[in-house]
């Protein structure tokens, strides 16, 4: 089937262009179904509902600009989800992308993504937002022929008389139908159409990590060493101490404050009886290192990320648990990654694979993920030396390993090793 191809240019791209939805669906302003906002009229679905802050997508994202911690649990999460690639089935049967137009989009998402970019995008929005937008841009004949992630700062829900979303506003461009975008949202008790960041309920903890970092470079800014008083037995004059202050801080403060032009560790020589008198505190003293083990864990925890995967400090005391990181990198792929991405294919087969008739679903091929590899190799073993040994059936083992088993009955490697007789031989 020949089908029209949407083509943008880079400056298009970059806006976030949607004008062709002018030609496939008619503006929502134009339909009856949507509810214009006024401030003077609550709509009847919203009667005893509770009110609830407005979702703040460009704080989510200026935090995972800002925040080095958060910025490296995302980057840890989205490209180990990515290692996944998307694939098409029908009843069970994996589908080539030669024969198949479901499978042909699951390779190719879109002319400038790769299936590992896509991936790493929407998974990235779902951990710094707790959602993300898919437009599904179609063929002239309505079929979903590419899928472009947007941005979720730009993307606004727009709901109708029933409280199902009508149409997403985008800000320049006409309002999209709700069947041309795909809505990835978590949950958040007080809103029935943003997600919650986890960004946003580490707030205090990135403020606690955030305080602790300016004290140091306080600290360190304070001329290069703690606060001190120079003291001298004769009575200076206010030229002379000023004279004084500026020798000791030209001698042993930050100078111009580039690499190296420094005064750090520099000596002094003071003369006529002067003695200097250290106030601040010792840098051995300075040790905020159970503040930062307190932001950083906390932090770990809410985006779901060890902390040995992270590199953090903290991770070193994880890693008596875990063992070592490449364990702790399988143990995160069986209790949270893996389950993310079987939810994240049954979202696909919802949103998209759907529209393509009964039997379709989008699914992520788990087992080209190496951390699993490596876990279903040992698994593997396991089952054989169990079965060879004759503590596991031959249908326990394959459960064991994941397989679905063969025909209920108990066999056991001592009967499966029995070679049958061959029939019609002499005797």
């Amino acid at each position: 089937m020949q089908t029209s191809m949407v083509r943008w240019t880079p400056q298009q791209r970059q806006s976030l262009d949607l004008s062709f939805a002018r030609g496939l669906q008619p503006r929502a302003a134009a339909t009856s179904e949507a509810v214009a906002p006024h401030p003077q009229i609550l709509e009847l679905w919203k009667v005893g509902r509770p009110a609830h802050q407005d979702a703040n997508p460009t704080s989510s994202a200026e935090m995972f600009r800002r925040r080095s911690l958060a910025h490296v649990c995302i980057s840890q999460f989205s490209s180990s989800i990515a290692e996944a690639p998307l694939f098409a089935e029908r009843y069970g049967v994996r589908l080539s992308p030669k024969d198949d137009l479901l499978a042909e989009l699951a390779e190719k998402l879109n002319n400038e993504l790769t299936p590992y970019q896509y991936t790493q995008r929407l998974a990235a929005d779902a951990k710094i937002h707790d959602e993300a937008f898919i437009f599904k841009a179609r063929s002239q004949v309505g079929i979903v022929r590419e899928l472009w992630p947007l941005r979720v700062d730009q993307v606004n829900p727009i709901p109708g008389r029933g409280g199902a979303i009508h149409h997403y506003e985008i800000k320049g461009w006409p309002d999209i139908p709700a069947r041309n975008i795909a809505h990835l949202k978590g949950y958040d008790p007080l809103n029935d159409y943003r997600g919650l960041s986890p960004l946003q309920v580490l707030k205090l903890e990135g403020l606690l990590d955030s305080d602790a970092l300016l004290y140091l470079g306080e600290f360190f800014r304070n001329g290069g060493l703690p606060s001190v008083v120079l003291t001298s037995p004769a009575t200076l004059t206010a030229e002379q101490r000023q004279i004084s202050r500026d020798e000791y801080r030209e001698t042993t403060g930050r100078r111009t404050g580039l690499p190296g032009d420094t005064g750090w560790h520099e000596p002094f020589v003071m003369s006529n009886g002067a003695t200097i008198t250290e106030l601040g505190g010792d840098l051995s003293k300075l040790d905020l290192s159970s503040i930062f083990d307190l932001s950083e864990s906390r932090t770990c925890a809410v985006m779901g990320v060890p902390a040995i995967i992270a590199g953090v400090r903290i991770g070193l005391l994880q890693a008596q648990a875990y063992g070592t990181a490449r364990e702790a990198r399988r143990d995160w792929w069986g209790k949270d990654l893996g389950p993310f991405l079987t939810s994240l294919g049954q979202w696909h087969t919802l949103m998209i694979a759907s529209e393509f008739g009964p039997g379709y679903k989008l699914r992520f091929d788990l087992r080209k993920v190496a951390a699993l590899k490596e876990a279903r190799s040992v698994q593997l073993r396991d089952a054989s030396l169990m079965f060879s040994q004759g503590v596991f059936s031959r249908d326990q083992a394959l459960e064991w390993v994941g397989e679905d088993p063969v025909d209920g009955r108990p066999v056991y490697a001592a009967e499966a090793k029995q070679a049958p007789q061959p029939t019609g031989a002499a005797a």
